[in-house]
């Protein structure tokens, strides 16, 4: 009777599972945010708080225009048209830039 010879220090190797045999998982889709995102939602927030302060500030605005608060005066303030005329068209081209690719099927 013969043994066969087998090494009692060894672990038995396993062949590494081949791609063919694993189980197909579904791929999650990648949400990447782009890091230039985060620099215009940070320059939005810096806008309006500004935008706060010098368009929509009732105290200046009475010195200013003469009126008591928003009772007899009205708002000419230039910089409240400029985030009209320049704010909207930049938001919808900032969606068009931005927001529709993060969305867009790869």
């Amino acid at each position: 009777m013969t043994e066969e010879p087998h090494d009692e220090g060894k672990p038995q190797e396993t062949p590494p599972p081949r791609p063919e045999d694993a189980p197909a998982q579904p791929q999650l889709p990648k949400f990447v945010i782009p890091r230039s995102l985060y620099i215009a939602t940070a320059l939005i927030l810096i806008g309006s708080f500004a935008i706060t302060l010098f368009v929509r500030n009732p105290y200046t605005q009475s010195v200013t225009e003469g009126g008591g608060f928003y009772e007899h005066g009205t708002d000419n303030s230039a910089l409240m048209w400029v985030a009209i005329f320049v704010g909207i068209p930049l938001s919808f081209w900032a969606y068009k830039r931005w927001i529709l690719p993060l969305f867009e099927r790869k």
